[in-house]
């Protein structure tokens, strides 16, 4: 499950060498797993196998009928943002991604944004 050529992934992604089909009949596939060419080869092996696999925050290309939700990011990172605004008083907000080009991380960047616009803050 991971590239052999990268020893760090070799620790990260041993844990799911662990995962054993045989355990369950269904599988929900995170984006912040992090690479997302493990994630596709992952989902692959798991259909091959029979087992049927979603994913939350991005799509895989790579495999067939592997539907994907996306959550409003948009909305939820203006609540939070508002919320540390608001209730904590918050005047420079940091926003840490676990990637700046997914559908998720575009969506919360822009609420983000906009809410540093509306209350007159930096951008950090």
């Amino acid at each position: 499950l991971f590239r052999e050529n990268n020893p760090n992934e070799q620790g990260e992604r041993s844990i799911y060498q662990l995962v054993h089909e045989h355990y369950f009949d269904g599988c929900i596939i995170e984006s912040n797993l992090g690479d997302f060419a493990w994630a596709a080869t992952f989902a692959n092996i798991l259909e091959k196998r029979g087992i049927p696999v979603v994913t939350l925050n991005f799509g895989i290309d790579e495999v067939e009928n592997v539907p994907f939700m996306m959550p409003d990011a948009y909305d939820a990172g203006y609540q939070l943002m508002e919320h540390l605004v608001k209730v904590h008083n918050s005047k420079r907000v940091n926003i840490v991604l676990t990637s700046e080009d997914d559908m998720f991380s575009v969506q919360l960047v822009k609420a983000y944004k906009n809410c540093c616009d509306l209350y007159n803050l930096d951008l950090v």
